[in-house]
């Protein structure tokens, strides 16, 4: 393993990248087999250690690179001409890993695979992946029976978020090298991304069999056994991956942040400040320490680590394309408002959480922050109704739009981590009980939990004035929202909610000096059987979504005030039937 000196630490084992049949390394059978099966240690476990001539030279030197024995594989290439083709696309290679300076090569120039892929990963080093994607696809067309280079499309596919695309090349892969652990832990996470939990545990397992040293497949294995409730043994395959890779920073922060899930502040601040030193400029750790900051009622903190994490987010360019960036950040800022709206700062988390709509308005998370901002300054009387259509129009877009484990289904339960496969399968709840000195009683009682690809939610919510603190000021209102969700395929979901409301209120107007100001009045609604909304999102690609949403209300409302004078006119679907006076 080789460290860039990049803006963000990326580490690499180099890549196989010549093809088998460029090289026609002779005597060497039994290597070059395991070669063309993926399988790098084995290939030069079985090497003979020669290498005559030209094609043996670069073949050895191309197994040597790949295991990161960079010193011999350069002394191996010394003995190539500078001209050979495999010889520029080891150097290519070399000159990407350590982040040097080079003249760009033109596609037209990219004349084997080996080139293209070479020059794939050198472009990816300067951020350009739209480039390394398209020298990707060129090193597919001159060598289509090369797993390595459809490996690679995969990979620079899913960094745009492409998970079809990524899912075809990766299929073409594996099936020309079963044995390469890379193409295994990224099958891993594609899977993960489209929820198959179990299918994406057994690639990562393969892994980490094929190649016990690659931190990757440990990762993997770990936020699968997190994601399925078994929070210890996900950890410790976290923390393999920090043994067998312990200067990346990337691990120590999900280290951190399992940790931090096992209620272990102090170990998970030891890593995410390591994972900081390690690499200053990532971004990641710097967003999982501002949320435990913030679990610890730490705000300050909280907003000057998460606010880093924004200013750093675009230093993941070298890994993902400018929509996942845009997501990324979009998360940071919706975290941010969630943060400032704890510390009392209603305004400016709805401002934030505003802004990371802006930033991505496909982020569920985005518009899940927007709507506790909402809902943080609505009016618990529901006399005034100011925030009560953008709070419930946001909550429905964050529902409609996150997938299936993004989150515990409920309203009451609203802070979503930033990667959905720290989200454990199972059966949560909360309960959230205030009694005033006034009286006043609230409650706020959830239940939610997760199976595969279903997720639910019921969510209850009652408040009682005491009769309030004059005449004919009591108010009562009960909740009960059910939700449901079903992920059907990778891109398709349907959402389902379901609502009861009984609401009981006398004179609640605010008035200057707490006055009367309809001493008589009377106001009764009660939803049943309620409201029922049924809805779809279907992903075309990334930012690109259908939405459906329909539904039905069924609602009665009575308002009696023995004291009014105005005429009233009543309609309803049949037309005007009258007035009504003193009602």
């Amino acid at each position: 393993m080789i460290e860039a000196t990049n803006l963000l630490q990326w580490a690499l084992y180099y890549p196989a990248v010549l093809d088998a049949d460029e090289l026609g390394a002779k005597g060497e059978a039994k290597s070059v087999a395991a070669y063309r099966q993926g399988d790098l240690l084995e290939a030069l476990e079985s090497h003979s250690g020669g290498g005559q001539g030209t094609s043996g030279k670069l073949y050895r030197a191309s197994v040597l690179l790949a295991v990161g024995r960079l010193d011999e594989a350069e002394r191996d290439l010394k003995g190539v001409p500078a001209d050979s083709a495999g010889r520029r696309s080891l150097e290519r290679m070399i000159d990407a890993v350590k982040f040097r300076e080079r003249e760009p090569w033109p596609n037209e120039t990219l004349n084997t695979a080996g080139e293209a892929i070479a020059e794939s990963y050198y472009r990816q080093s300067r951020s350009d992946l739209k480039g390394a994607r398209e020298a990707a696809k060129i090193a597919t067309q001159r060598a289509p029976h090369n797993g390595y280079a459809w490996t690679r499309l995969a990979e620079l596919e899913f960094s745009f978020g492409n998970t079809k695309g990524a899912r075809e090349a990766l299929g073409k892969g594996l099936e020309l090298t079963p044995r390469n652990a890379r193409a295994h832990t990224l099958q891993g996470f594609v899977l993960a991304a489209d929820n198959k939990i179990d299918e994406a545990r057994q690639s990562f397992e393969q892994s980490v069999q094929l190649d016990g040293s690659f931190g990757n497949g440990w990762l993997g294995l770990g936020l699968t056994k997190t994601k399925r409730g078994d929070l210890a043994g996900g950890r410790a395959d976290i923390q393999t991956a920090t043994t067998v890779e312990p200067t990346q920073s990337i691990f120590h922060s999900y280290l951190g942040k399992a940790l931090s899930m096992e209620h272990k502040p102090a170990e998970a601040r030891k890593d995410l400040d390591l994972a900081k030193q390690l690499d200053p400029n990532d971004p990641t750790p710097w967003l999982y320490s501002a949320i435990e900051l913030q679990q610890q009622n730490r705000p300050n903190e909280a907003i000057a680590d998460l606010e880093r994490s924004i200013d750093l987010n675009d230093n993941r360019r070298v890994y993902r394309s400018q929509l996942l960036l845009d997501q990324d950040k979009a998360v940071r800022s919706a975290n941010l408002a969630k943060i400032y709206q704890n510390a009392g700062m209603q305004d400016v988390a709805v401002r934030e959480a505003t802004r990371a709509v802006e930033s991505d308005y496909t982020n569920p998370s985005a518009h899940l922050f927007l709507a506790n901002s909402f809902d943080a300054m609505r009016d618990p009387k529901r006399i005034q109704l100011r925030y009560e259509t953008p709070w419930f129009n946001e909550l429905l877009l964050a529902n409609l739009l996150s997938p299936v484990g993004g989150g515990p289904l409920s309203q009451f339960v609203s802070q979503q981590e930033y990667s959905k496969l720290l989200e454990s399968d199972g059966i949560g709840g909360s309960l959230i009980s205030e009694i005033r000195s006034d009286g006043e009683s609230r409650t706020a009682a959830s239940v939610f939990g997760q199976s595969g690809n279903f997720s639910y939610g019921i969510d209850a919510y009652y408040r009682d004035n005491n009769g309030g603190d004059r005449f004919n000021n009591g108010s009562a209102l009960a909740e009960l929202y059910g939700q449901f969700k079903w992920q059907v395929t990778p891109d398709d979901i349907f959402y389902f909610l379901g609502k009861y409301q009984d609401h009981q209120t006398g004179d609640n107007f605010d008035t200057y000096d707490n006055r009367p100001l309809e001493p008589y009045v009377d106001f009764s609604e009660t939803q049943e059987p309620g409201l029922l909304l049924a809805g779809w999102n279907h992903r075309w690609a990334p930012g690109s979504n259908t939405l459906f949403l329909g539904g039905h209300l069924s609602a009665e409302q009575v308002l009696r005030n023995p004291q009014a004078t105005q005429l009233l006119v009543e309609r309803d679907a049949s037309g005007l039937n009258g007035l009504i006076e003193n009602v």
